[in-house]
């Protein structure tokens, strides 16, 4: 089988071919170089998304951030480890920068470039980031150990990558976002979103029960919508985690979902995230296994008609 070649990969060969002949004009063109190369993997400035491990702050926009939280929430659905979906997330980002892109090298399209050629699925199944995570992590539950190898090791057995040590480039920030999403790293994950911004499903609480849904099946966790506000509570939690885990993951899930659907707080029993400030205010008070412990999820209003 011949090695797959994503997109990144192929951009890091581009950068590699521009950057030798600049050796001969010294090193300040080359560090200019590197340092473009390395900017278009964390946002600076506008709309991001952010969570941290040891301390280190990782940045990516809305967009990327609620495709990592896909990758995370699927692992939980599937009854899978944490290692799984940092495993996902770094793959992701190596692969696809966290996009759901269609087009790549030869015909690798998708979060994870998948190929039709190499048995992936259809075009259109590939596209759809639900099927391809599966896939992913269909394949990754046949690797041998895969939650004490590397992650670079493990990903490459999956995808077959004609750069095989490129996803240990990724762990960290995979890692510091896998943490906040399976409710590891507590209340973490933090959005800085323009004001007055609205996504195409802004107000729609029924569009967050059917996005929750989606993510973490129909059985994970009950929602109660109330007006402009949805009420999650912990129903079939898997072995794997706990209640109160699964719960500050979905805090940081729904945080994460919050320029698609305007989200305004996300109020858990340790603290409320505000999207007026992007942080969250801790409470002094942790997440339970409490049947009655809740996220309460707080939307804007709906764009009128016709605006």
């Amino acid at each position: 089988m011949a090695p797959k070649r994503s997109r990144a990969a192929a951009a890091r060969s581009i950068l590699l071919w521009v950057v030798v002949p600049l050796l001969a004009l010294g090193g300040v063109a080359v560090a200019a170089v590197i340092t473009l190369n390395q900017s278009t993997e964390q946002v600076t400035r506008g709309d991001s998304c952010t969570a941290r491990v040891g301390g280190t702050p990782y940045s990516f926009t809305p967009v990327r951030v609620e495709n990592a939280a896909l990758i995370a929430a699927i692992s939980m659905q599937r009854d899978m480890p944490a290692r799984a979906a940092t495993i996902g997330i770094a793959t992701a980002i190596q692969e696809s920068r966290l996009e759901n892109i269609d087009y790549g090298d030869r015909d690798s399209v998708g979060l994870f470039q998948q190929r039709t050629s190499q048995g992936w699925g259809t075009i259109e199944q590939i596209m759809d980031p639900v099927y391809s995570t599966n896939k992913f992590y269909s394949v990754l539950e046949t690797v041998p150990n895969y939650t004490t190898r590397p992650v670079t090791e493990v990903a490459q057995a999956v995808q077959l990558s004609g750069y095989p040590e490129a996803y240990a480039d990724h762990e960290q920030e995979a890692r510091a976002f896998a943490s906040a999403f399976t409710g590891n790293s507590g209340l973490e994950l933090t959005c800085s979103l323009t004001a007055g911004a609205s996504g195409t499903q802004s107000g729609s609480t029924t569009g967050l029960v059917a996005r929750n849904h989606r993510d973490f099946g129909e059985t994970m966790f009950a929602a109660s919508p109330s007006g402009s506000s949805v009420s999650f509570t912990a129903r079939q939690v898997p072995p794997s985690t706990t209640a109160d885990l699964a719960l500050v993951g979905l805090a940081n899930w729904a945080v994460a979902q919050a320029a698609e659907f305007g989200v305004e707080t996300v109020r858990a029993p340790g603290g409320t995230w505000s999207r007026s400030t992007g942080t969250w205010v801790t409470s002094g008070t942790t997440v339970t296994s409490n049947p009655a412990d809740a996220i309460v999820v707080t939307l804007a209003a709906p764009p009128a008609a016709g605006s």
